[in-house]
């Protein structure tokens, strides 16, 4: 059983890096006009219908597909000494800050379709990240004192990953698609 105490600092840590790549995408968008021109590109690509048809359900699956994946190898990318969590989060947290400081020239209502991120998505992924930071700081305490890994501990942060963070990207991912498309169809 892993130390629910750690699980916290784990998330506090993790949290503050993101905050720190808010910070620096919202500032260096500012400072670098080319990543304006990036993020105002990744909006247009995307397609929105605002009706929960096949394609939106498809939209929503592919969703699912790619925050499970950002999620699992910020999980189990900790094995890296928890440099890939913390690069992962810092990473989101710079896109996450840029897109807000391009959405802040629109006005307030823009800021309507980030709202499901916020409660599902953004914490699934800083919840992954802190399992990848406890994975990682066991790699590295199992190195110095040349202990073996404790399988018990690896199917602890599995469970939890599976029982809570697989169900909070399924709700993001159904926000995303319906919630978040129908938003922004009544925006445009």
């Amino acid at each position: 059983m892993y130390n629910h105490e750690y699980f916290r600092d784990a998330i506090l840590i993790i949290t503050v890096f993101f905050f720190i790549g808010i910070t620096a995408g919202y500032v260096g968008l500012s400072f670098f006009s080319e990543l304006s021109e990036v993020i105002a590109t990744m909006y247009e690509g995307l397609e929105i219908t605002g009706d929960p048809n096949e394609s939106t359900f498809l939209y929503g699956a592919s969703v699912f597909y790619n925050n499970a994946q950002s999620c699992v190898i910020a999980f189990l990318g900790g094995v890296a000494f928890s440099v890939v969590p913390i690069g992962i989060i810092l990473l989101n947290g710079f896109f996450f800050g840029a897109s807000i400081k391009l959405l802040s020239h629109q006005g307030s209502i823009f800021f309507l379709p980030l709202i499901p991120h916020f409660f599902f998505e953004i914490p699934a992924l800083i919840l992954s990240a802190a399992l990848g930071l406890m994975l990682g700081q066991k790699v590295i305490y199992n190195r110095i004192l040349h202990r073996t890994e404790e399988p018990i501990f690896l199917k602890e942060l599995t469970k939890t990953f599976i029982f809570y963070i697989i169900p909070m990207l399924l709700i993001a991912a159904f926000l995303e698609a319906y919630l978040s498309t129908y938003l922004l169809s009544i925006i445009r």
